[in-house]
């Protein structure tokens, strides 16, 4: 009788977590807060040639209370459509770890998406709707949703494609960046690394009073150095310092890959666009890989980028890793603080996690170039 109960116990759960999966899936009847009705009337009957009957939305940020969210739309023929819906807010009472982090993400992807998505480009999805709702605190999109034709990179061997793929990918940017002549873009130059190494003693001093961490600590010790080794790296060779367009969070979530030919590219969240060095981006995929991974990885970005020697390209690399760790754990480690929404994310375990590969890659670069 036990086992039986056990069994039955069993399978009530496995039908429970079904329907939970299915609702999911199917998401929640309505219109989310912030995306015009109106507007989805408009696209419903310009797409299908048919009124809008039913539409479902699926809320997709990790971390935003608002965000990006899917929308299942149902005409009155039958026909379906799904897009995506994104109502971007950089307020204080949204995203808490942008006050005196001085730089503004958001403002970078509308300028992509409203200048060069109105004239089309490989790289972009197609770009229904894109308006400033407040000057650079909100913005709204409506978007193709691309998960038909195109899919996540979601193995090991497709975060190594799109490393051999990013030089690429970099080589197309400044076709796409000229048609914003530079507004909203990030500079991510001296004053910017500068700025987060005072941002990040700030931020992180604080999260420690409430979250004692050695691995915060330890990147603690090296934020006054930074500045320091950066100026060491850079003059390694006169053309590191050079910006160069980069996309700023091209992590495995945000480039898709074309289903049937495999060799297609797409981004998505311009969010953190402007410029920088390119291995920023690579850091940035390649932040939560495995070290076999980051090796193959490297491996590959090398042979696609023969314009620095292997022993430049593992210095630079480690320098971006470092400076994308340092941002991550100090920008989070505010979200945690102070955030008043729930997350799908463990910022406790990220903000230790980023501040231990600070650390790993500080030490390292300091082996490599010395005093």
């Amino acid at each position: 009788m036990a086992a039986r109960a056990e069994g039955n116990g069993l399978m009530g759960l496995r039908k429970w977590f079904r329907e939970l999966r299915s609702k999911y899936r199917r998401g929640k009847l309505g219109v989310p807060e912030g995306v015009s009705e109106k507007l989805l009337k408009e696209l419903c009957l310009e797409r299908l040639g048919s009124p809008l009957a039913e539409v479902r939305h699926r809320h997709l940020s990790a971390w935003k209370a608002s965000g990006s969210y899917q929308l299942k739309m149902l005409a009155q023929n039958k026909q379906r459509l799904t897009l995506i819906a994104k109502e971007a807010r950089y307020t204080p009472d949204e995203i808490p770890a942008l006050v005196g982090l001085g730089i503004r993400p958001g403002a970078p992807e509308f300028a992509v998406l409203g200048e060069a998505g109105r004239h089309g480009s490989e790289l972009l999805p197609g770009v229904f709707h894109c308006v400033e709702v407040a000057a650079n605190e909100h913005y709204s999109y409506i978007m193709e949703d691309l998960s038909d034709g195109y899919r996540m990179a979601d193995d090991e061997g497709d975060v190594v494609f799109l490393a051999g793929q990013l030089p690429r990918l970099h080589a197309g940017l400044p076709a796409l960046f000229s048609q914003v002549e530079g507004r909203g873009l990030i500079q991510y130059d001296d004053d910017f690394s500068n700025g987060l190494s005072e941002y990040a003693a700030k931020q992180l001093s604080n999260y420690v009073t409430r979250f004692p961490s050695p691995y915060v600590d330890s990147l603690r010790s090296v934020l006054p150095e930074l500045s320091s080794l950066r100026m060491k790296i850079m003059n390694q060779r006169q053309d590191f310092g050079a910006l160069k367009p980069i996309h700023g969070d091209f992590n495995s979530s945000n480039a898709m890959i074309h289903k049937a030919t495999g060799n297609g590219i797409k981004l998505i969240d311009w969010e953190w666009a402007g410029y920088g060095l390119p291995h920023a981006d690579l850091a940035s995929l390649l932040k939560s890989a495995s070290t076999d991974v980051q090796q193959k990885a490297l491996n590959a970005y090398i042979q696609a980028e023969p314009r620095c020697s292997t022993a430049e390209h593992h210095l630079l690399y480690h320098w971006a890793q470092l400076e994308r760790a340092v941002l991550d754990a100090s920008f989070l480690s505010v979200q945690r603080c102070q955030a008043e929404h729930d997350t799908h994310l463990n910022l406790g375990w990220c903000v230790e996690n980023s501040s231990d590969v600070a650390s790993t890659c500080y030490e390292w670069i300091q082996r490599e170039i010395g005093d």
